[in-house]
């Protein structure tokens, strides 16, 4: 959210969904009101995956341990900006430029500085045939390992 702070205040027409319930909703929703961001940033709890990957320009998914989510792969199949932390195989989603370290993803300003990219310039957003893979390619591979790992 400090994050989106930073982008905010170059971007006023920057808005940040935050998905989802869990424990943390109460202080982040003090969060934001203690950085003047309430009525930019929306708190919907579940999200319909289609309609809010229709509504978004960019995910920004920071864990210390998810990695190879669909949420990654359906953010990059629909032509989304994609940031998210180097952690397990989301270097095999998308590359480099779209990733942070787990120290980057403590700061603010790397991380206002990949959503600033990915949201401005087009280009810079993940292509899945940058990997030698179509979208096709890519859902028949994951298919593929599925049916390894159930044999």
């Amino acid at each position: 959210m400090q994050a989106f702070d930073l982008v905010a205040r170059e971007h006023p027409e920057a808005r940040l969904t935050i998905a989802g319930r869990g424990p943390e909703e109460g202080a982040l929703r003090t969060l934001a009101y203690s950085l003047h961001l309430e009525d930019r940033i929306d708190f919907p709890g579940h999200v319909d995956a289609r309609e809010a990957l229709r509504a978004h320009d960019e995910v920004v998914q920071l864990s210390a341990w998810e990695n190879l989510s669909y949420t990654l792969l359906d953010a990059v199949a629909h032509g989304l900006g994609v940031v998210a932390t180097d952690v397990g195989g989301n270097g095999e989603i998308v590359p480099e430029r779209c990733l942070v370290t787990a120290e980057e993803a403590r700061s603010p300003e790397a991380v206002a500085s990949r959503i600033l990219a990915q949201g401005t310039d087009l280009s810079a957003r993940p292509d899945p045939a940058e990997h030698g893979l179509t979208v096709a390619e890519m859902t028949a591979a994951i298919a593929d390992a599925y049916r390894e790992v159930a044999a």
